[in-house]
């Protein structure tokens, strides 16, 4: 059965791979409101989907990967339309097809890093599941239990720190940082980014 998902999944990457280019996109422009009505959509929609597959077509645990991998297909493809619609400046040229090594350069010392930082933390987090496999699946039920009672704890703990001002600096404060910095240079408003990057430290 966890074959049959991942297969999916893994098919699914380049659906996956379209909606978190092109909704950046729209956040480095300024828009960080339309990626997430089409996020909050689709994954209604993969709930659907779900159901249907699992339930009405019988397909298992793979319909389970099919739901998602459509659900994000077409979360991309809403946020193409909507690109293609809305900001003409978008659109390619033959001029734009041209490899700048100035451009590469600068993504490769903004990427690598952060993509050597996720891989440590998804290789970390397999062999942690490997190692609970082999105890069984009371152990493989206790910790996705305890993995969702920390989801809780750690959101419910997050809003109260932030009410507070004196939150930690995570992981996911660097990335939110990452996407409010391209989203103020899509706007011109470098002032903003100064201001985020002395309000973060700060309020650890």
């Amino acid at each position: 059965y966890a074959y049959d998902y991942i297969f999916v999944i893994f098919l699914g990457i380049p659906a996956t791979m379209l909606y978190n280019l092109l909704s950046g996109i729209l956040r480095s422009l300024g828009d960080s409101k339309t990626p997430l009505v089409f996020l909050i959509m689709c994954s209604l929609l993969n709930v659907a989907l779900d159901i249907v597959f699992i339930l009405t077509l019988n397909m298992g645990v793979a319909g389970a990967g099919w739901a998602t991998l459509l659900s994000q297909l077409i979360s991309g493809v809403l946020c193409l339309y909507f690109i293609v619609k809305k900001f003409p400046i978008l659109h390619l040229k033959q001029d734009d097809l041209r490899l700048r090594k100035i451009y590469v350069r600068k993504l490769l010392n903004m990427g690598l890093p952060m993509g050597l930082q996720y891989s440590i933390t998804a290789v970390g987090s397999i062999l942690l599941q490997t190692a609970v496999n082999g105890l069984g699946a009371t152990a493989m039920a206790a910790i996705a239990a305890a993995f969702l009672l920390y989801q809780g704890i750690s959101y419910a703990h997050f809003r109260r720190t932030v009410r507070r001002w004196k939150r930690d600096v995570s992981r996911a404060d660097y990335a939110a940082m990452l996407s409010n910095t391209a989203r103020d240079l899509g706007v011109s408003a470098p002032e903003m980014i100064v201001c985020e990057a002395i309000s973060t430290p700060a309020v650890t």
